[in-house]
Protein backbone atom coordinates (compact mmCIF):
# COMPACT_ATOMS: atom_id res chain seq x y z
CA UNK A 1 0.00 0.00 0.00
CA UNK A 2 1.88 3.47 -1.02
CA UNK A 3 2.04 5.66 1.79
CA UNK A 4 1.13 9.42 2.55
CA UNK A 5 3.85 11.40 3.53
CA UNK A 6 2.68 14.31 5.74
CA UNK A 7 4.33 18.24 5.46
CA UNK A 8 2.39 18.97 8.79
CA UNK A 9 2.01 16.38 11.16
CA UNK A 10 0.24 18.72 13.53
CA UNK A 11 -2.82 18.66 10.52
CA UNK A 12 -3.37 14.30 11.40
CA UNK A 13 -4.83 16.31 14.25
CA UNK A 14 -5.86 14.26 17.40
CA UNK A 15 -9.58 12.51 16.60
CA UNK A 16 -7.88 9.13 16.57
CA UNK A 17 -7.06 6.13 19.31
CA UNK A 18 -3.97 4.26 19.24
CA UNK A 19 -4.35 0.73 19.37
CA UNK A 20 -0.93 -0.77 19.34
CA UNK A 21 2.56 1.00 18.58
CA UNK A 22 5.89 0.31 18.63
CA UNK A 23 9.68 1.50 18.62
CA UNK A 24 12.84 0.19 17.28
CA UNK A 25 16.38 1.22 17.23
CA UNK A 26 19.50 0.61 14.84
CA UNK A 27 22.91 1.34 15.57
CA UNK A 28 25.48 -0.74 13.46
CA UNK A 29 28.80 -1.08 14.24
CA UNK A 30 29.46 -3.12 10.95
CA UNK A 31 31.19 -2.10 8.24
CA UNK A 32 29.32 -0.36 5.32
CA UNK A 33 26.06 -0.54 6.88
CA UNK A 34 23.63 2.39 7.38
CA UNK A 35 23.97 3.75 11.14
CA UNK A 36 21.63 5.29 13.76
CA UNK A 37 18.22 4.93 12.77
CA UNK A 38 14.96 4.66 14.39
CA UNK A 39 11.22 3.72 13.44
CA UNK A 40 7.77 4.28 15.27
CA UNK A 41 4.98 2.46 14.15
CA UNK A 42 1.36 3.19 15.42
CA UNK A 43 -2.19 1.63 14.86
CA UNK A 44 -4.83 4.14 15.01
CA UNK A 45 -9.05 3.54 14.80
CA UNK A 46 -10.34 6.66 13.40
CA UNK A 47 -13.96 7.88 12.76
CA UNK A 48 -13.32 7.19 8.91
CA UNK A 49 -11.58 3.60 9.31
CA UNK A 50 -8.47 2.39 10.24
CA UNK A 51 -4.55 4.08 9.73
CA UNK A 52 -0.97 2.71 10.09
CA UNK A 53 0.87 5.71 11.23
CA UNK A 54 4.84 5.81 10.83
CA UNK A 55 7.56 7.78 11.62
CA UNK A 56 11.17 7.16 11.22
CA UNK A 57 14.82 9.08 10.80
CA UNK A 58 17.85 9.27 11.95
CA UNK A 59 18.97 9.51 15.75
CA UNK A 60 18.45 13.32 16.86
CA UNK A 61 16.16 14.21 13.71
CA UNK A 62 12.13 14.30 14.27
CA UNK A 63 12.20 12.35 11.25
CA UNK A 64 9.55 11.80 8.26
CA UNK A 65 5.73 10.99 9.04
CA UNK A 66 3.64 9.00 7.03
CA UNK A 67 0.45 7.25 7.03
CA UNK A 68 -0.87 4.30 5.40
CA UNK A 69 -5.16 4.36 5.07
CA UNK A 70 -8.05 5.01 6.34
CA UNK A 71 -8.93 1.16 5.52
CA UNK A 72 -10.94 -1.78 7.27
CA UNK A 73 -9.37 -3.15 10.00
CA UNK A 74 -8.64 -6.21 9.10
CA UNK A 75 -6.62 -5.10 6.38
CA UNK A 76 -5.09 -1.86 8.79
CA UNK A 77 -4.21 -5.00 11.53
CA UNK A 78 -2.31 -7.00 8.60
CA UNK A 79 -0.73 -3.84 7.24
CA UNK A 80 0.69 -2.67 11.03
CA UNK A 81 1.69 -6.73 11.61
CA UNK A 82 3.64 -6.41 8.18
CA UNK A 83 5.73 -3.50 9.48
CA UNK A 84 6.40 -4.74 13.12
CA UNK A 85 7.95 -7.80 10.98
CA UNK A 86 9.58 -5.93 8.53
CA UNK A 87 11.77 -3.90 11.00
CA UNK A 88 12.11 -5.82 14.61
CA UNK A 89 11.86 -9.84 13.13
CA UNK A 90 13.46 -9.48 9.67
CA UNK A 91 16.52 -11.95 9.35
CA UNK A 92 19.32 -9.27 8.54
CA UNK A 93 20.10 -6.42 10.43
CA UNK A 94 16.40 -6.27 12.27
CA UNK A 95 15.88 -3.11 14.49
CA UNK A 96 16.12 -3.83 18.40
CA UNK A 97 13.03 -2.85 20.12
CA UNK A 98 13.03 -0.12 22.83
CA UNK A 99 10.62 -0.29 25.49
CA UNK A 100 9.75 4.03 26.31
CA UNK A 101 8.63 5.23 29.75
CA UNK A 102 7.75 8.09 27.57
CA UNK A 103 7.41 8.68 23.92
CA UNK A 104 9.18 11.92 22.22
CA UNK A 105 8.52 10.81 18.97
CA UNK A 106 5.26 9.27 16.48
CA UNK A 107 1.93 10.72 16.16
CA UNK A 108 0.78 13.86 18.57
CA UNK A 109 -1.02 11.26 20.96
CA UNK A 110 1.71 9.12 20.87
CA UNK A 111 3.76 11.77 22.53
CA UNK A 112 3.62 10.98 26.81
CA UNK A 113 2.52 8.08 26.54
CA UNK A 114 4.59 4.64 26.82
CA UNK A 115 5.21 2.29 23.70
CA UNK A 116 6.31 -1.23 24.05
CA UNK A 117 5.92 -3.71 27.01
CA UNK A 118 7.30 -1.32 30.18
CA UNK A 119 9.20 -3.90 33.19
CA UNK A 120 8.10 -4.04 36.39
CA UNK A 121 10.39 -1.79 37.71
CA UNK A 122 10.04 0.82 35.45
CA UNK A 123 6.13 0.71 36.27
CA UNK A 124 7.14 0.59 40.33
CA UNK A 125 9.23 3.88 39.66
CA UNK A 126 6.79 6.03 37.65
CA UNK A 127 3.57 4.97 40.09
CA UNK A 128 5.56 5.43 43.04
CA UNK A 129 4.18 8.00 45.06
CA UNK A 130 6.56 11.51 45.59
CA UNK A 131 6.93 13.28 48.50
CA UNK A 132 6.68 16.92 48.34
CA UNK A 133 10.08 18.71 48.29
CA UNK A 134 9.76 19.96 52.17
CA UNK A 135 8.96 16.37 53.43
CA UNK A 136 11.88 15.20 51.66
CA UNK A 137 14.47 18.08 52.73
CA UNK A 138 12.94 17.68 56.15
CA UNK A 139 13.42 13.84 56.56
CA UNK A 140 16.93 14.32 55.38
CA UNK A 141 19.53 12.83 57.95
CA UNK A 142 21.65 15.95 59.35
CA UNK A 143 24.91 16.49 59.76
CA UNK A 144 25.68 18.25 63.41
CA UNK A 145 24.05 22.31 62.95
CA UNK A 146 21.08 23.53 61.86
CA UNK A 147 22.25 23.52 57.94
CA UNK A 148 24.84 22.10 55.57
CA UNK A 149 28.60 22.65 56.32
CA UNK A 150 29.53 24.58 53.42
CA UNK A 151 32.09 22.43 52.05
CA UNK A 152 29.71 20.29 52.52
CA UNK A 153 26.81 21.02 50.39
CA UNK A 154 29.94 22.43 47.70
CA UNK A 155 30.92 18.66 47.94
CA UNK A 156 26.93 17.27 47.33
CA UNK A 157 26.38 20.05 44.46
CA UNK A 158 29.83 18.65 42.83
CA UNK A 159 28.67 15.24 43.09
CA UNK A 160 25.04 15.77 41.40
CA UNK A 161 26.41 17.85 38.86
CA UNK A 162 29.80 16.44 37.44
CA UNK A 163 27.54 13.17 37.65
CA UNK A 164 24.89 14.34 35.42
CA UNK A 165 27.02 16.16 32.94
CA UNK A 166 29.49 12.59 32.99
CA UNK A 167 26.36 10.79 31.43
CA UNK A 168 25.37 13.33 29.27
CA UNK A 169 28.10 14.11 27.72
CA UNK A 170 29.05 9.97 27.17
CA UNK A 171 25.10 9.26 26.19
CA UNK A 172 22.45 10.65 23.85
CA UNK A 173 20.57 11.80 27.34
CA UNK A 174 19.06 14.21 29.17
CA UNK A 175 18.11 13.98 32.94
CA UNK A 176 14.86 15.25 33.99
CA UNK A 177 12.08 15.05 36.08
CA UNK A 178 10.85 12.12 34.36
CA UNK A 179 13.59 10.22 34.08
CA UNK A 180 16.32 9.72 31.48
CA UNK A 181 15.34 11.16 28.39
CA UNK A 182 16.78 10.25 24.81
CA UNK A 183 15.61 11.96 21.81
CA UNK A 184 13.22 9.21 20.96
CA UNK A 185 11.84 9.51 24.76
CA UNK A 186 12.79 8.60 28.34
CA UNK A 187 14.23 4.84 28.62
CA UNK A 188 13.20 2.24 31.06
CA UNK A 189 15.40 -0.04 33.25
CA UNK A 190 14.61 -3.10 30.85
CA UNK A 191 16.72 -0.52 27.96
CA UNK A 192 19.48 -0.34 30.39
CA UNK A 193 19.45 -4.22 31.03
CA UNK A 194 19.66 -4.93 27.69
CA UNK A 195 22.94 -2.77 27.31
CA UNK A 196 24.63 -4.88 30.23
CA UNK A 197 23.50 -7.61 28.87
CA UNK A 198 25.11 -6.81 25.40
CA UNK A 199 27.75 -6.13 27.31
CA UNK A 200 28.61 -9.54 29.58
CA UNK A 201 28.22 -10.91 26.11
CA UNK A 202 30.92 -8.57 24.44
CA UNK A 203 33.20 -10.02 27.78
CA UNK A 204 32.79 -13.54 26.71
CA UNK A 205 33.58 -12.78 23.30
CA UNK A 206 37.00 -11.00 23.97
CA UNK A 207 37.88 -13.81 26.28
CA UNK A 208 37.70 -16.13 23.19
CA UNK A 209 40.49 -17.07 21.09
CA UNK A 210 40.86 -13.83 18.46
CA UNK A 211 38.94 -15.19 14.94
CA UNK A 212 36.84 -13.78 12.09
CA UNK A 213 33.92 -15.00 13.30
CA UNK A 214 34.08 -14.09 17.16
CA UNK A 215 35.25 -10.11 15.42
CA UNK A 216 31.73 -10.18 13.07
CA UNK A 217 30.18 -11.19 16.44
CA UNK A 218 31.89 -8.29 18.36
CA UNK A 219 30.43 -6.27 15.65
CA UNK A 220 27.02 -7.38 15.99
CA UNK A 221 26.96 -7.27 19.42
CA UNK A 222 28.46 -3.66 19.43
CA UNK A 223 25.76 -2.64 17.79
CA UNK A 224 22.90 -4.27 20.21
CA UNK A 225 24.43 -2.45 22.96
CA UNK A 226 24.18 1.22 20.79
CA UNK A 227 21.00 0.47 19.91
CA UNK A 228 19.73 -0.15 23.44
CA UNK A 229 21.96 2.85 24.94
CA UNK A 230 21.89 5.66 22.46
CA UNK A 231 24.89 7.70 21.52
CA UNK A 232 25.15 10.58 19.91
CA UNK A 233 26.84 9.92 16.90
CA UNK A 234 25.16 11.65 14.09
CA UNK A 235 26.17 9.60 10.67
CA UNK A 236 28.85 8.19 12.33
CA UNK A 237 29.31 4.22 12.28
CA UNK A 238 29.28 3.09 16.47
CA UNK A 239 32.54 1.90 17.12
CA UNK A 240 33.02 -2.34 18.03
CA UNK A 241 33.97 -2.54 21.54
CA UNK A 242 36.57 -5.04 21.34
CA UNK A 243 38.78 -4.30 24.57
CA UNK A 244 38.06 -4.94 27.94
CA UNK A 245 39.03 -1.78 28.37
CA UNK A 246 36.22 -0.17 26.33
CA UNK A 247 33.30 -2.75 27.43
CA UNK A 248 34.75 -1.58 30.99
CA UNK A 249 33.43 2.02 30.67
CA UNK A 250 30.42 0.92 28.58
CA UNK A 251 29.56 -0.45 32.29
CA UNK A 252 30.43 1.89 34.09
CA UNK A 253 28.11 4.17 31.87
CA UNK A 254 25.54 1.45 32.20
CA UNK A 255 25.63 1.56 36.21
CA UNK A 256 26.20 5.46 36.21
CA UNK A 257 22.34 5.04 34.17
CA UNK A 258 20.72 3.00 36.88
CA UNK A 259 22.62 5.14 40.00
CA UNK A 260 21.24 8.47 38.63
CA UNK A 261 17.64 7.31 37.92
CA UNK A 262 18.15 5.97 41.72
CA UNK A 263 18.68 9.80 42.77
CA UNK A 264 16.79 11.79 40.64
CA UNK A 265 13.18 10.75 43.42
CA UNK A 266 11.07 8.74 40.95
CA UNK A 267 8.78 10.25 38.19
CA UNK A 268 8.18 13.48 39.47
CA UNK A 269 11.29 14.34 41.38
CA UNK A 270 13.69 16.36 39.24
CA UNK A 271 15.91 16.35 42.05
CA UNK A 272 19.08 15.87 40.03
CA UNK A 273 18.07 19.02 37.89
CA UNK A 274 16.92 21.16 41.41
CA UNK A 275 19.03 23.70 42.85
CA UNK A 276 18.31 22.45 46.60
CA UNK A 277 21.66 20.94 47.64
CA UNK A 278 20.02 20.18 50.89
CA UNK A 279 17.06 17.53 48.85
CA UNK A 280 19.83 16.30 46.81
CA UNK A 281 22.23 15.32 49.88
CA UNK A 282 18.65 13.73 51.53
CA UNK A 283 18.31 11.63 48.19
CA UNK A 284 22.24 9.83 49.48
CA UNK A 285 20.47 8.20 52.09
CA UNK A 286 23.36 8.69 54.38
CA UNK A 287 24.68 10.80 56.76
CA UNK A 288 27.89 12.76 55.95
CA UNK A 289 29.76 15.56 58.11
CA UNK A 290 32.34 17.50 56.91
CA UNK A 291 35.52 17.17 59.74
CA UNK A 292 37.71 19.70 60.98
CA UNK A 293 39.72 19.89 63.76
CA UNK A 294 41.41 16.94 65.71
CA UNK A 295 39.22 14.53 63.75
CA UNK A 296 40.25 15.63 60.39
CA UNK A 297 43.63 15.42 61.47
CA UNK A 298 43.35 12.00 62.79
CA UNK A 299 42.04 10.81 59.42
CA UNK A 300 44.26 12.50 57.49
CA UNK A 301 47.35 10.96 58.68
CA UNK A 302 46.33 7.74 58.66
CA UNK A 303 45.75 8.26 55.09
CA UNK A 304 48.93 10.05 54.30
CA UNK A 305 51.23 7.91 56.81
CA UNK A 306 50.35 4.88 54.50
CA UNK A 307 51.54 6.15 51.37
CA UNK A 308 54.85 4.20 50.52
CA UNK A 309 55.33 5.95 46.76
CA UNK A 310 54.29 8.91 44.70
CA UNK A 311 52.45 11.79 47.25
CA UNK A 312 48.91 11.90 48.67
CA UNK A 313 48.16 14.95 50.17
CA UNK A 314 44.74 15.16 51.77
CA UNK A 315 42.38 17.85 51.45
CA UNK A 316 39.08 17.69 52.87
CA UNK A 317 37.38 14.94 54.93
CA UNK A 318 33.91 13.61 55.64
CA UNK A 319 32.69 11.34 58.19
CA UNK A 320 30.47 8.72 56.14
CA UNK A 321 27.51 6.69 57.91
CA UNK A 322 25.06 4.48 55.82
CA UNK A 323 22.55 2.71 58.59
CA UNK A 324 21.92 -0.46 56.44
CA UNK A 325 25.77 -1.10 55.44
CA UNK A 326 27.05 -0.59 58.79
CA UNK A 327 24.19 -2.79 60.97
CA UNK A 328 25.18 -5.44 58.09
CA UNK A 329 28.84 -4.98 59.38
CA UNK A 330 28.48 -5.03 62.75
CA UNK A 331 26.59 -8.18 62.31
CA UNK A 332 28.43 -10.67 60.30
CA UNK A 333 31.72 -8.41 59.05
CA UNK A 334 33.08 -7.77 62.11
CA UNK A 335 32.89 -11.29 63.98
CA UNK A 336 35.19 -12.91 60.98
CA UNK A 337 37.93 -10.35 62.81
CA UNK A 338 41.40 -8.51 61.51
CA UNK A 339 39.24 -5.59 60.53
CA UNK A 340 41.60 -3.01 59.08
CA UNK A 341 41.30 0.22 57.13
CA UNK A 342 41.72 -0.17 53.57
CA UNK A 343 41.58 2.57 50.74
CA UNK A 344 39.34 2.22 47.55
CA UNK A 345 39.11 4.95 44.95
CA UNK A 346 36.85 5.38 41.76
CA UNK A 347 36.11 8.49 39.57
CA UNK A 348 34.82 11.42 40.50
CA UNK A 349 31.46 11.45 38.52
CA UNK A 350 30.95 7.58 40.56
CA UNK A 351 30.54 9.02 43.87
CA UNK A 352 27.29 9.84 44.12
CA UNK A 353 25.86 6.29 43.18
CA UNK A 354 28.59 5.37 46.19
CA UNK A 355 27.47 7.49 48.22
CA UNK A 356 24.00 5.85 48.04
CA UNK A 357 24.41 2.18 47.46
CA UNK A 358 27.83 1.36 48.45
CA UNK A 359 30.68 -0.52 47.01
CA UNK A 360 29.59 -3.20 44.30
CA UNK A 361 31.20 -6.35 43.85
CA UNK A 362 32.44 -4.71 40.23
CA UNK A 363 31.84 -6.65 37.05
CA UNK A 364 35.32 -5.47 36.12
CA UNK A 365 38.57 -4.09 37.68
CA UNK A 366 40.34 -1.10 36.77
CA UNK A 367 43.99 -1.81 37.52
CA UNK A 368 46.88 0.38 37.32
CA UNK A 369 47.60 2.58 34.50
CA UNK A 370 43.65 2.73 33.37
CA UNK A 371 43.81 -0.49 31.26
CA UNK A 372 41.23 -3.60 32.30
CA UNK A 373 41.97 -7.29 32.88
CA UNK A 374 39.46 -9.55 33.73
CA UNK A 375 37.52 -9.13 36.84
CA UNK A 376 40.39 -8.44 38.72
CA UNK A 377 44.06 -10.28 39.29
CA UNK A 378 42.51 -11.79 41.96
CA UNK A 379 38.94 -12.38 40.62
CA UNK A 380 35.44 -11.23 41.16
CA UNK A 381 35.43 -9.40 44.46
CA UNK A 382 35.99 -6.08 45.87
CA UNK A 383 39.44 -4.61 46.03
CA UNK A 384 41.14 -2.22 48.52
CA UNK A 385 44.66 -0.82 49.03
CA UNK A 386 46.74 -1.22 52.06
CA UNK A 387 47.83 1.82 51.28
CA UNK A 388 46.31 4.99 49.99
CA UNK A 389 48.64 5.00 46.70
CA UNK A 390 46.94 1.86 45.17
CA UNK A 391 43.38 3.51 45.82
CA UNK A 392 45.19 6.45 44.25
CA UNK A 393 46.05 5.34 41.06
CA UNK A 394 41.63 4.22 40.73
CA UNK A 395 40.65 7.77 40.91
CA UNK A 396 41.23 8.61 37.96
CA UNK A 397 38.72 12.01 37.18
CA UNK A 398 38.40 15.04 39.65
CA UNK A 399 36.30 17.27 40.86
CA UNK A 400 35.47 20.06 38.49
CA UNK A 401 36.73 23.93 38.46
CA UNK A 402 39.06 25.19 41.38
CA UNK A 403 38.61 22.58 43.83
CA UNK A 404 40.39 20.04 41.12
CA UNK A 405 40.36 17.16 43.92
CA UNK A 406 40.66 13.26 43.90
CA UNK A 407 38.30 11.11 45.86
CA UNK A 408 38.87 7.85 47.91
CA UNK A 409 37.22 6.29 50.74
CA UNK A 410 38.39 4.95 54.11
CA UNK A 411 36.58 1.45 54.54
CA UNK A 412 36.50 -0.68 57.36
CA UNK A 413 37.27 -4.23 56.25
CA UNK A 414 36.36 -7.63 57.70
CA UNK A 415 39.82 -9.53 56.23
CA UNK A 416 39.61 -12.33 59.04
CA UNK A 417 41.76 -14.77 57.83
CA UNK A 418 43.93 -14.05 54.47
CA UNK A 419 45.48 -15.83 51.71
CA UNK A 420 48.31 -14.31 50.23
CA UNK A 421 48.68 -14.22 46.56
CA UNK A 422 52.31 -13.95 44.90
CA UNK A 423 51.01 -14.48 41.40
CA UNK A 424 47.96 -13.59 39.55
CA UNK A 425 45.01 -15.55 40.04
CA UNK A 426 42.33 -15.01 37.57
CA UNK A 427 38.29 -16.29 38.03
CA UNK A 428 38.28 -16.35 42.09
CA UNK A 429 34.92 -15.49 42.88
CA UNK A 430 35.41 -16.49 46.86
CA UNK A 431 38.86 -17.15 48.87
CA UNK A 432 40.73 -20.65 48.73
CA UNK A 433 39.02 -23.15 51.60
CA UNK A 434 40.26 -22.19 55.44
CA UNK A 435 40.50 -18.24 54.27
CA UNK A 436 38.21 -15.28 54.38
CA UNK A 437 40.11 -12.55 51.63
CA UNK A 438 42.94 -12.40 49.40
CA UNK A 439 45.98 -10.51 49.62
CA UNK A 440 48.29 -9.71 46.63
CA UNK A 441 51.06 -9.41 48.23
CA UNK A 442 53.57 -6.30 46.87
CA UNK A 443 56.82 -7.19 45.04
CA UNK A 444 55.48 -10.41 43.39
CA UNK A 445 53.51 -10.33 40.18
CA UNK A 446 51.79 -7.96 42.56
CA UNK A 447 53.19 -4.10 42.11
CA UNK A 448 50.49 -3.24 45.25
CA UNK A 449 49.41 -4.73 48.29
CA UNK A 450 46.23 -5.02 47.16
CA UNK A 451 43.35 -6.65 49.82
CA UNK A 452 40.21 -8.48 48.17
CA UNK A 453 36.92 -9.26 49.44
CA UNK A 454 34.13 -11.36 48.26
CA UNK A 455 31.49 -10.88 50.75
CA UNK A 456 31.61 -14.69 52.15
CA UNK A 457 33.60 -16.37 54.76
CA UNK A 458 35.77 -19.20 54.95
CA UNK A 459 32.62 -21.63 56.03
CA UNK A 460 30.80 -20.05 52.87
CA UNK A 461 28.29 -17.80 54.57
CA UNK A 462 27.20 -14.21 53.39
CA UNK A 463 28.98 -11.48 54.92
CA UNK A 464 29.31 -7.25 54.53
CA UNK A 465 32.85 -7.40 54.25
CA UNK A 466 33.47 -3.50 54.17
CA UNK A 467 31.76 -0.21 55.43
CA UNK A 468 32.85 2.79 54.12
CA UNK A 469 33.77 5.31 57.09
CA UNK A 470 35.12 8.20 55.52
CA UNK A 471 35.62 9.61 52.06
CA UNK A 472 38.33 11.83 50.96
CA UNK A 473 38.97 14.77 48.62
CA UNK A 474 43.11 14.65 47.98
CA UNK A 475 45.63 15.67 45.48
Amino acid sequence: MKATTLSNPAAYGTDYEIVDSFFGNQSHSEEGKNNNKWFMGELHRRKDGWVVYTNYGRVGDPGVHQIYGPMSEMAARKEFADKRKDKLLRKKDPYLEVALAECAVGSLLARGRSVGHIDAETLARRAAPTEPVEAKAKAAPKPAGPTLDPELRAFVADLFGTSKKSLESQAAVTITAKGMRTPAGVLTIASIKKGEEALEELIALVQKQASKGVVEDMAAVSSAFFSAIPHDLGRKRPPVLSTLNEIGEKQELCQLMRDMLAVNGGETGGIIASDDVGLKYAQLGCEVRALGGAEMREVKAIVEKSVIRGGVTVRRVYAVRRPAEWAAFEATGQPVGNVKYGFHGSGFPNWTGILTRGLLMPALVVAHGGKLTDFGWLGRGKYFGKEACTARNYAQSRSPGGRGTYVMAVCGVALGKQAEYRKITRGLTRPPAGADSCWGVRGSEFSDNEWVVYNVDKNGSTVQSDRIEYVVEFN
